[in-house]
């Protein structure tokens, strides 16, 4: 355990992602302000369903913030048990202070991941859209019906950060998706000659 905050120290226990042991995912879209969080579970025959989701609503300093994050996502990650953290990388058009700020904040968020010793993929938030609406230019709305529709949630969620954070998520799950099936067919396969 952590003495900061409790995150149980462990290791991402590998194997299948979806036959088998269900996978958990904790999907962030990181902010300052509003920090979203989404919580995926992978179970068998591919069934995805959601297990938690909500935001982190930050105020006072910069440094206040980032110890509210710190300690929002330990008690979110003690709470759920992922195996994975899918994390938002940051927006390029942004300017300079903001994208180091969120860059503060998403290294708080990576920090908590690493110490709990989850699996962490980074995905561009146009590769996030895609994924969910199969256009990297789709609005907010758009991806928050998807998520609403695809995980047959019966409100949309609210504030957009947080189904911006079950999209991201959902992206990581597509992720160990197309991984899971490119190892089942290299498995056992000839080796190609040199």
């Amino acid at each position: 355990m952590c003495g900061v905050c409790g995150v149980l120290m462990r290791g991402v226990v590998s194997g299948d992602t979806g036959g088998g042991t269900p996978v958990r995912i904790l999907g962030i879209d990181p902010g300052t302000r509003i920090m979203g969080f989404g919580v995926l579970e992978l179970g068998a025959s591919h069934v995805v369903t959601q297990v938690e989701a909500g935001a982190l609503r930050l105020s006072g300093t910069m440094e206040a913030r980032l110890e509210a994050i710190f300690h929002g996502i330990c008690d979110v990650v003690e709470r759920t048990r992922p195996r994975v953290m899918a994390i938002e990388s940051v927006f390029h058009g942004k300017n300079f202070e903001s994208a180091l700020k969120l860059g503060q904040a998403r290294g708080v968020v990576m920090l908590v991941g690493q110490m709990a010793k989850l699996g962490i993929r980074e995905f561009a938030p146009a590769s996030v859209k895609k994924a969910v609406t199969g256009s990297g230019a789709a609005g907010k709305e758009q991806v928050q019906r998807f998520v609403t529709r695809h995980l047959k949630l019966t409100d949309l969620p609210s504030p957009t950060d947080v189904s911006d954070a079950l999209a991201v998520a959902f992206c990581c799950v597509e992720a160990l998706w197309r991984e899971e099936r490119l190892s089942r067919t290299t498995v056992g396969a000839p080796a190609k000659p040199a």
